[in-house]
């Protein structure tokens, strides 16, 4: 069977990689610089701009995710009546919230 031949085409993504590239070895020089390092665009996959957030069949948070990294987290509980939930959720809905690029992480020493 013979395959047509097909044209190569402009890939916007090849074309934003070396920009990509560059930035993101600056990020990294920079995270490392203060003994982290940098995780985000230009050096993952992946391109979400958001945390995902797991939870198990009860509602409790058992992970935080960037991409494909897990991130460090804490839960705060409201009781009934508090403003808090009610100021998040009118947040999200405003569309105030910023989308992430990538964060910068320190490893901790193995205990």
């Amino acid at each position: 069977m013979k395959f047509p031949r097909l044209r190569r085409q402009r890939v916007p993504w090849r074309e934003d990689h070396t920009r990509n590239s560059d930035l993101f070895a600056r990020k990294q020089e920079l995270a490392r610089e203060s003994g982290g390092r940098y995780y985000g665009d230009g050096g993952t996959i992946h391109s979400s701009g958001e945390l995902d957030v797991e939870v198990d069949c009860t509602g409790h948070v058992v992970a935080v995710w960037f991409r494909c990294h897990t991130l460090p987290f804490s839960v705060t509980w409201h009781g009934a009546g508090s403003p808090g939930p009610k100021q998040m959720r009118g947040m999200h809905l405003r569309g105030s919230i910023p989308e992430l690029t990538g964060v910068e992480v320190r490893d901790k020493e193995p205990q």
